[in-house]
């Protein structure tokens, strides 16, 4: 990996990550600054669905748009925050699996576990009439990420500090999103 992260094939992905330190997407802000953050301060909202309900998010919704399970929920994330923030932009941390195949010879199939990627995504909701190409929007962006975030990790630990002195990839954004998949 430390030879592939230094790799004129790899380093060309640098532009995609140097475009998040361009931004000028403020954080969302702490709701109380300065107050510590502790259980016996934290308040839980939960619903679920049922089963028909379940079914349809699940194989329906996303196959309608042509997109993943993953496309939708992210999206639903969004307009939340939209909601709640009153943002149409906003960068969030996503986390992925890690086992991108980035590198010919590299024989994975034994592993156990994820290697675990967490790279930032700008989500863009500002198609605020339409929601079908509010989901589309998203699709897209979800899919202009190279090699589903892998690099970012990369580039951030792995890569020469020669390689790097030109990016800045200090992101930190306060949401982050994990969708483990089924059980």
């Amino acid at each position: 990996l430390s030879e592939y992260a230094n790799s004129k094939g790899f380093l060309k992905e640098k532009a995609y990550w140097a475009q998040f330190a361009s931004l000028q997407i403020p954080g969302i802000e702490k709701d109380f600054p300065g107050i510590t953050n502790e259980v016996k301060d934290s308040k839980s909202i939960s619903f679920s669905l049922n089963e028909k309900e379940t079914r349809q998010l699940l194989t329906g919704v996303n196959k309608a748009f042509g997109t993943e399970i993953n496309d939708i929920l992210i999206t639903a994330l969004g307009l939340g925050l939209r909601e709640a923030f009153g943002r149409e932009k906003t960068i969030i941390a996503l986390e992925g699996h890690g086992r991108e195949e980035i590198l010919e010879d590299m024989e994975i199939n034994r592993t156990i576990g994820w290697f675990t990627t967490v790279y930032p995504v700008l989500l863009d909701v500002s198609c605020r009439d339409d929601l079908a190409r509010q989901i589309k929007e998203i699709k897209e962006s979800l899919n202009r990420v190279p090699n589903k975030g892998i690099g970012f990790g990369i580039l951030k630990y792995l890569t020469a500090e020669a390689n790097k002195k030109d990016i800045d990839i200090k992101l930190k954004p306060r949401v982050s999103f994990n969708y483990l998949g089924q059980f």
